[in-house]
């Protein structure tokens, strides 16, 4: 299953480089005004919407995993196939459901981002791998663990940016997975797994 996905993946990309070019595009934000000032700061009026569709998008995405019982399925079917195929959950299905579920939000998160920087047909190996990298920052399976992953990421790579050079800020990524790997596994809001012998 994996290496058909990124064989899709690789296919679809290639389809988009084709049909729409190698050139970055962009379009204009959701709102008239490109900028907004709070507490003396400027800020781009199209962060503040990716913060209220995110935050809004994460309650939803909780209320979803917790209180229906489809959600409740995709949980169990991930924590334990076989335990929940006894129940009557279909392992295929709740698969297909977290695909299309991923691909949904990978979508709104890339339509969302691309009035402040512009996208071009390779730019989701990247976004996707910084992802990753903040969901095991805060924690696999901890909806606000990956939150607070994503935003510490942010931080560190617009202080990197900052005070270093931007050169090392898509590379900040890497170093954060493989110090993650390395000295905590779990992440930082998430719980050991304990194995009992």
């Amino acid at each position: 299953m994996t290496l058909v996905t990124v064989g899709i993946a690789l296919l679809s990309k290639s389809l988009v480089m084709l049909s729409l070019g190698k050139n970055p595009v962009g379009y204009p934000g959701l709102s008239t005004a490109t900028s907004t000032h709070i507490l003396g700061a400027s800020v781009a009026t199209q962060t503040l919407w990716i913060l209220g569709i995110t935050l809004t998008l994460m309650a939803l995405t909780h209320v979803f995993f917790s209180y229906t019982r489809w959600g409740c399925a995709m949980r169990a079917a991930a924590a334990n196939p076989q335990a929940a195929a006894l129940v009557g959950i279909r392992h295929s299905r709740v698969v297909f459901s977290a695909f299309v579920l991923a691909a949904a939000m990978g979508g709104l998160a890339g339509t969302i981002i691309t009035p402040l920087t512009l996208m071009s047909y390779d730019a989701g190996a990247m976004l996707g791998f910084k992802g990753f990298s903040a969901a095991m920052l805060g924690g696999l399976g901890s909806l606000f663990g990956a939150m607070a992953g994503g935003l510490i990421l942010g931080l560190l790579e617009s202080l990197v940016s900052g005070f270093v050079t931007s050169q090392f800020k898509d590379a900040l990524a890497f170093l954060v997975l493989l110090l993650v790997l390395v000295l905590r596994p779990q992440g930082l809001l998430g719980k050991p797994e304990v194995v009992k012998l």
